[in-house]
């Protein structure tokens, strides 16, 4: 699935996962949930997450320590629909 909402980099695909894979468990659809899973790993974790932990799309960004955190929640969520 690819969309607009699913190419941004930053905590507005993160969510967008979010979303996907809640719905998605929601409705049974276990296999949407986890390709969506899956493609975190390299669609959004490796693209954003520099080996030191820093987020460099986020940090750029005005409000760096809201958007970092905003980015990280959404990551953990998704962590936890994984388990």
């Amino acid at each position: 699935m690819d969309s607009p909402k699913t190419r941004p980099k930053n905590n507005h695909g993160n969510w967008y996962d979010v979303q996907i894979t809640s719905m998605a468990l929601f409705l049974g659809d276990r296999t949407l949930a986890r390709d969506t899973l899956e493609r975190v790993k390299t669609r959004r974790i490796a693209v954003q997450i520099e080996p030191d932990g820093r987020e460099p799309l986020e940090l750029a960004r005005t409000k760096a320590w809201g958007y970092s955190t905003m980015s990280l929640d959404a990551l953990c969520r998704l962590a936890t629909f994984g388990v």
